[in-house]
């Protein structure tokens, strides 16, 4: 049987559209050469895997494509010298990798000089595990329609045991008719079973009505002439009664295998290479699930409208934050919530004439009955402060004014737009809601793909050292913020050698901070290079401190957010110290 071949070029500033090109736009030429890549697709049993998609890429945006043959077998030619990964997909088996040890994964690759051909290449994809089961409803009776996900357990930065996305992302699967579930694909790991992240219960809350009401209702229609508001306590003849507290809503909850709100005492199901597991049922919760209510006021208490944030405390991100907006009499109600903590934040934008305005509330529910808020806004606060340059030459007005200095709020992510510095180093960043924040941002490089030329060495804010640390902006703002760049950059330089002390080129090479301070998302301290085809890698720009050195074939950049990863790599890492504008080189051998 003859391969099928498919090519795809994708341009450097991105995909290429089906269109005619510009006027004065040179097409992008198609890297060629006489190498080539050889290989076989085998299962978990080695047996080969027929008709999968093969697709490999390399460098200036080459991908191609192949299909296996009956025996698993797959070839590539007039290839260019460079690296190449190579990956292979079919239904039913999580996507996998040459070089990677798990599913869903990029690998190393396979490293290809001028002319040479790569062959016995072997790729193993393992048959993805089945989770299946039925959905039933408070009654006992199968629940049609549920979505349903299979959450992954894993451990976050902070060491906290949380749920997350699985690797095949949060991909929801619908019970049938008969309220079963069938998730697939998933590779080998730790997951609970659960409704989807986005599942809310039912559209509207029901309310169950009182037996009251409910002979005050049949009394109304057996008396002829009774004004119908009797049976809600009107009568012609005089003031209605004080009303009964409203019954509470009921709702559907959002719940986790085998019927359980916090995801925190699910069954966990450790689920093995190509495994069933069959009877991973789920019975819902109808439950009292009240709502937040309220009224959103500007500062002269005339209701408004505004745009609203609601924030669950919970470990797991994915089930955290919605937004909707206040009526433009500034009234709001949530959709059904279960049990627990919440903040509720209300924001309306600046423009010429008014500026950002901010509101926020912690909620508690706890009982059946709703929350009830007013959230009166008040402008939002100013940061502001400088930029200073401690370097043999100063950098000029116009790169100074390249600066940029964003906060990402550390409680939920939301990232305040990032502003320039002017061209004398100072900066305001107006409309910020006071919270806890990382900075984002930085000196840019002097020219395009060439190393920055200043780091940053120190925030100060209100005479404290944060620098890579959480800090809070309080509710009067900030004046006092410095960030100080110097041109004393930093470098770790390093060769990356085999037991036979010949280059590594299949590798990741990954730092880490040893202090778990600086264990966060995003930090500056934890980074990856690959080596080159010498084994030679470089890391720039790192603070001064105590570091972790690893190295691996395995890894994806969300994996340096997941802390068992981290703690995997540490485990078989070496140690370094990094001083101020230390330039540092190393060797680090592997396969040992």
């Amino acid at each position: 049987m003859k391969i099928a071949r498919f090519l795809f070029v994708i341009c450097a500033l991105g995909t290429v559209h089906a269109q005619t090109p510009a006027r004065d736009q040179a097409p992008v030429p198609v890297p060629t050469g006489t190498g080539g890549l050889q290989g076989i697709v085998v299962d978990e049993t080695h047996q080969p895997v027929r008709h999968a998609l093969v697709t490999i890429k390399g460098g200036m945006g080459l991908t191609l494509a192949a299909v296996t043959e009956e025996d698993g077998a797959f070839s590539f030619t007039g290839l260019p010298a460079g690296r190449f990964t190579i990956t292979a997909e079919k239904t039913a088996y999580p996507s996998s990798s040459y070089g990677a040890k798990r599913a869903n994964r990029p690998g190393a690759g396979v490293l290809l000089t001028t002319g040479q051909t790569v062959s016995g290449l072997v790729l193993t994809m393992p048959r993805g595990g089945v989770l299946t089961g039925t959905v039933y409803d408070e009654h006992g009776q199968p629940m049609p329609d549920v979505p349903v996900m299979a959450w992954e357990v894993r451990p976050a930065l902070t060491g906290d045991r949380t749920l997350d996305f699985p690797a095949t992302g949060g991909v929801s699967v619908t019970t049938d008719d008969r309220g079963i579930y069938r998730v697939f694909d998933l590779p080998a790991g730790e997951y609970t079973v659960g409704t989807a992240w986005f599942y809310s219960g039912l559209p509207r809350a029901v309310r169950v009505p009182t037996d009251d009401e409910i002979r005050a209702a049949f009394a109304a229609s057996q008396q002829p002439g009774r004004a119908v508001g009797a049976a809600t306590g009107l009568t012609a003849s005089g003031p209605a009664p004080t009303p009964a507290p409203t019954p509470p809503a009921y709702n559907y909850a959002a719940v986790f295998s085998p019927g359980v709100v916090d995801p925190f005492v699910a069954n966990v199901v450790q689920l093995g290479v190509g495994e069933e597991r069959t009877g991973v049922d789920i019975h819902m919760q109808f439950i009292p699930m009240p709502a937040i209510k309220g009224v959103v006021l500007s500062p002269d208490g005339t209701p408004t409208g505004a745009e609203m944030a609601l924030a669950r405390h919970s470990r797991v991100q994915a089930l955290n934050s919605s937004s909707f907006w206040s009526s433009s009499d500034g009234t709001f109600t949530t959709q059904s919530l279960p049990p627990g903590d919440y903040t509720i934040r209300a924001t309306t934008r600046a423009d010429p004439t008014h500026p950002a305005l901010w509101a926020s509330a912690d909620v508690r529910l706890a009982g059946v009955d709703p929350a009830t808020v007013t959230l009166r806004l008040e402008p939002a606060v100013n940061v502001a402060g400088r930029v200073v340059f401690e370097g043999a030459t100063p950098p000029a007005p116009a790169d100074v004014a390249r600066v940029s200095i964003g906060l990402r709020d550390y409680r939920n992510a939301n990232i305040v737009q990032p502003i320039n510095a002017d061209s004398s180093g100072a900066f305001a960043i107006p409309g910020v809601v006071p919270s806890s924040y990382r900075l984002i941002g930085g000196m840019p490089a002097s020219a395009p793909n060439t190393p920055a030329t200043w780091m940053l060495k120190s925030l100060v804010v209100d005479g404290r050292d944060v620098t890579d640390l959480a800090f809070d902006i309080p509710p009067g703002g900030l004046s006092s913020f410095v960030l100080t760049y110097t041109d004393q950059v930093s470098e770790l330089a390093g060769s990356l050698v085999d037991k036979d002390g010949h280059p590594a080129t299949d590798y990741f090479v990954i730092i880490m901070p040893a202090d778990e301070r600086y264990l966060a998302p995003l930090s500056r301290r934890i980074s990856s290079a690959r080596p080159d085809v010498t084994g030679h890698f470089l890391f720039r720009n790192l603070p001064p401190g105590e570091y972790r050195l690893a190295a691996t074939t395995d890894l994806v950049q969300s994996d340096l957010q997941n802390a068992a990863i981290l703690a995997q790599l540490a485990a078989e890492s070496m140690p370094l110290t990094l001083g101020f504008a230390e330039k540092k080189s190393i060797t680090l051998a592997v396969g040992r």
